[in-house]
């Protein structure tokens, strides 16, 4: 079986296991996913991508797609106000979530043998592996050599059919946001953002305002000192004044 496609969509790998593996496709199931622990928000709002690290069975999942940063902005950028960010609810960022994973290309990789035997060759060469890639060949027909057993291990189908996790995942980001609201505030609201733009920027920012205001304090202090020496030497002249 020649494989031609170059990007797989989560659908795309539902679809394939239904027809070729309904047997994992029923095992996974059986898990449940509520642990984002693992998600970095911060470095979700810089690069646009979701990357996840979930604890399914015995094994590591990674599954990462782009997009949701851009999906939110999107539904939040008509929002005014100074407290804009307490409107954002928990469904508006899940349906970034799930819009941004049926859209994009999705890479996935799992830590368990099935995977790594099965499928990591196969994800390689159709692109939809997450991380080092695997470039050795199945050597064997019962480890998927001809590509017809899905795309993936149960473990993964896990992450995938149904998306169960979203709503978990969606709580976990609004609430990154509500306890960053300064961070959060200048990736929706602030100057557009640029996939290259420097994730210290707001750091930078932060610190001129922080320069800016300690200049303003010592002006301020050289201005005073100014004038109490304008007024000391107005008296020495009066004094000098009255002296016959």
């Amino acid at each position: 079986m020649v494989v031609n496609l170059q990007e797989v969509t989560r659908s795309e790998i539902v679809k394939s296991s239904k027809l070729q593996s309904p047997i994992r496709l029923a095992k996974s199931k059986k898990y449940s996913l509520k642990d984002f622990r693992e998600v970095d928000f911060k470095k979700l709002f810089e690069t646009d991508t979701f990357v996840w690290n979930a604890n399914i069975g015995d094994y590591i999942v990674t599954i990462s797609f782009e997009g949701p940063f851009e999906e939110l902005k999107w539904y939040v950028k008509s929002m005014r106000g100074p407290n804009r960010i307490k409107r954002i609810s928990e469904k508006l960022v899940a349906s970034a979530l799930s819009k941004a994973l049926d859209d994009n290309d999705i890479y996935v990789n799992c830590t368990c043998a099935d995977f790594i035997y099965r499928f990591a060759y196969q994800a390689t060469q159709m692109d939809y592996k997450y991380g080092k890639p695997e470039n050795r060949p199945n050597r064997y027909k019962h480890t998927n050599k001809d590509h017809n057993q899905g795309y993936v291990c149960k473990h993964c189908l896990a992450v995938l059919i149904g998306k169960r996790w979203v709503p978990s995942a969606a709580r976990a980001w609004l609430l990154f946001m509500r306890k960053n609201v300064e961070l959060t505030e200048f990736y929706l609201w602030g100057k557009d953002w640029k996939r290259q733009e420097d994730p210290d920027e707001l750091e930078h920012i932060n610190d001129k305002k922080s320069n800016n205001s300690d200049d303003d304090k010592s002006n301020a202090n050289k201005n005073t000192h100014a004038i109490n020496k304008n007024d000391v030497e107005d008296e020495s002249a009066d004094d000098s004044k009255g002296v016959d």
